[in-house]
């Protein structure tokens, strides 16, 4: 993620936004402990936080096969940044 970052950084207006989706689906799978965005406001220097909507996922549909048993942890957030 630190070289999409250092991308997006080049390539943004000085007054330009960028605005990300994330999911925390890897998080609660276990996958990975990193929240990138996170990281990257933490740690990067490249952006700021601007805001940040956070917001649950509804049921998945009774007709999935799919183990949908982590769906209730589930969030979608999307993110806007701006630069430093």
């Amino acid at each position: 993620m630190q070289i999409f970052f250092a991308a997006a950084k080049k390539r943004l207006l000085p007054e330009g936004k960028l605005v990300l989706i994330f999911s925390n689906l890897a998080q609660i799978t276990n996958v990975t402990t990193d929240h990138p965005i996170q990281k990257e406001l933490d740690e990067g220097n490249r952006f700021q936080l601007e805001r940040c909507f956070k917001k649950s996922v509804s049921a998945a549909s009774s007709k999935t096969k799919r183990d949908q048993h982590w769906r209730a942890l589930e969030e979608v957030e999307l993110w806007v940044l701006t630069n430093i």
